[in-house]
């Protein structure tokens, strides 16, 4: 039988063999999307993103950017599977595992959604429908994850600071839109990679 002491031991063992596994390669590569998020502005001027925004929709009103983002999504999205099939198998809460994984797979499915129906190819009731989604459920795995895990103390204030960011945004106008929508995003991809990174290594 394990005393606590062992257990602590076994847990370490187990978060270090997680971070061995994924490396420190992927979790820094995956950060590339919060440059290109906060670069936007910028790329306008040169023509690469929409010019007079106000959105990370609006910037990417076009295949190239929009690609971009699609391209640099790839990486941090699917470390967010792989470190969460880690972390969620030492959750002992069946239910907790089963929400942890709805929350998650609707995030991405309506983060697609965001993608594929970008502001100026569909009507703008279903853009909005599918950017207010993504963001209700991001904000909801992210209350899900401190609820049914515990992230480290940087991991949860990262989630915090995303969904006051989210809940902001119905109040923004202008280029503040574009600013907390891009804070509550960076939060969102810097997660997972801060939590890999701040595991204890061998």
């Amino acid at each position: 039988m394990f005393t606590s002491k062992d257990e602590i031991w076994l847990l370490n063992d187990q978060l270090m063999e997680v971070k061995q596994r994924i490396g420190y390669f992927r979790p820094v590569a995956s950060t590339t999307i919060v440059i290109y998020i906060w670069s936007l502005p910028y790329l306008a001027t040169i023509g690469f993103t929409q010019p007079n925004s106000t959105s990370i929709s609006g910037f990417i009103a076009n295949a190239h950017a929009t690609g971009a983002l699609a391209a640099l999504s790839f990486r941090p999205l699917n470390l967010m599977w792989e470190y969460q099939h880690y972390i969620i198998t030492s959750i002992d809460h069946f239910k907790g595992k089963a929400i942890l994984e709805w929350t998650m797979a609707s995030y991405q499915f309506f983060y697609g959604g965001f993608l594929i129906c970008t502001v100026n190819y569909v009507p703008n009731w279903l853009h909005t429908s599918t950017v207010t989604l993504f963001i209700i459920s991001f904000m909801l795995h992210s209350l899900m994850t401190l609820y049914y895990t515990s992230p480290n103390i940087l991991g949860k204030v990262e989630l915090i600071i995303g969904v006051l960011s989210c809940a902001c945004l119905p109040f923004a106008k202008g280029i503040w839109f574009w600013g907390f929508e891009s804070v509550g995003y960076t939060m969102m991809m810097l997660f997972t990679p801060t939590e890999i990174l701040c595991l204890p290594s061998v």
